[in-house]
């Protein structure tokens, strides 16, 4: 889980914003994923898909207005990409077909925040993740294309790891996944973390427990997604219980386990509990003092307590 995702997340929760903000979907994208992946064979061009709340999430508004409804977005932008747009209002309705598909679609790229931005080759396969950037439309574009770079990186490692065996495999295979985040890796392609955890048995590349703390990340990812959509539902205490699962089943280190009790101190603000809450904010902070997640939770603390 990247540590940015969490204050997005927490902002969209705590801010509530009227449903006269959304806005129609931007000129040139598209709802329907299908077709946008053919398409994207066919103009041999990336996937953008865009995860979007687009009528309580502030962030998502922001990146809509500052980037995605510019000019220079929509001249350069649909030229390079096919853009898909995927919202999840809480007040403009959509159809339940729109609402299955693009759940599913979250559920498949692991969508826990918003917004999310994926780059994706013509087979769905993700290759880079964003979010909100600020300095907009020419600075967002210069950013989607550093990180376009990600698939020839990827496809030339994987090309020369097909050519390869044992140990110089193993690092190949390894630099064609060092280039996505490791939740993405873990999450999308699980058949190569497997092949580079087999040719590494005894870990001597460091890269048998590289990779098993990335599956233990997507697993904790998974869960975090599972607690939300409970909570969303209205079953807190189920949602608290899977946290709790995944604290004890996975045992989380680092920014990973920081991120599940952060979860765990939002969900209690939510309810009321707040000291609750800041106890486990203050829990959270303790297990990474020096992360990026720690300073988001600080940042929050200060708006939300007395």
């Amino acid at each position: 889980m990247k540590p940015a995702k969490f204050f997005s997340l927490i902002v969209a929760v705590l801010i509530a914003l009227p449903a006269g903000l959304a806005m129609a979907i931007p000129q040139g994208w598209t709802t329907d994923y299908e077709a946008a992946k053919t398409a994207a064979a066919e103009n041999n061009r990336s996937l953008l898909l865009y995860f979007t709340g687009s009528d309580w999430c502030p962030p998502c508004i922001a990146l809509k207005q500052e980037v995605f409804l510019t000019e220079d977005f929509e001249a350069e932008g649909k030229e390079n990409y096919e853009l898909v747009y995927l919202d999840f209002p809480q007040l403009v309705p959509q159809s339940q077909e729109l609402i299955d598909r693009n759940t599913a679609l979250a559920e498949r790229y692991a969508i826990s925040v918003f917004p999310t931005v994926i780059l994706a080759d013509a087979e769905g396969l993700p290759y880079a993740q964003t979010s909100y950037q600020p300095g907009g439309p020419k600075a967002y574009l210069k950013h989607l294309a550093d990180l376009q770079d990600n698939l020839s990186l990827r496809d030339r490692a994987l090309t020369r790891a097909a050519e390869q065996e044992g140990g110089a495999k193993a690092k190949s295979l390894d630099k064609a996944m060092s280039v996505l985040d490791p939740g993405v890796a873990a999450t999308h392609y699980p058949d190569v973390i497997d092949d580079i955890i087999k040719l590494d048995p005894e870990n001597k590349l460091g890269l048998k427990s590289k990779y098993e703390s990335a599956l233990v990340g997507a697993q904790v990812d998974a869960g975090v997604q599972t607690a939300i959509e409970l909570f969303q539902a209205g079953s807190p205490d189920k949602a608290q219980g899977e946290l709790d699962r995944i604290l004890s089943e996975y045992n989380p280190k680092g920014e990973n386990r920081q991120f599940v009790l952060a979860m765990k101190g939002q969900m209690r603000f939510q309810v009321g509990d707040t000291d609750s809450a800041f106890r486990l904010f203050e829990e959270a902070i303790a297990v990474a003092p020096a992360s990026a997640t720690a300073a988001e939770i600080k940042q929050i603390l200060r708006s939300v307590r007395p």
